[in-house]
């Protein structure tokens, strides 16, 4: 599930996609905005459902970006 910061309640985080620490990108294609829910799950390994991996990351915000991702949606 992947808010990008679209709850305007919650407080948000700018995130690399590709670590930072691997590409040294601010790139804009490299930053996404998220919840610091959504944050944390990004940085979050788990075993028994799906992880918020990089490809999930870029795929719903390439969706966003095209418009195709309206509020309160949420994405999994």
């Amino acid at each position: 599930m992947l808010c990008l910061a679209r709850e305007t309640t919650r407080s948000i985080i700018i995130h690399h996609i590709e670590e930072w620490s691997v590409s040294k990108s601010n790139e804009e294609s490299n930053l996404v905005v998220l919840c610091l829910m959504h944050h944390d799950e990004a940085h979050s390994t788990k075993q028994l459902s799906q992880n918020l991996t990089p490809e999930r990351i870029k795929a719903a915000k390439d969706k966003w970006e095209k418009g195709s991702f309206s509020a309160g949606q949420k994405n999994t």
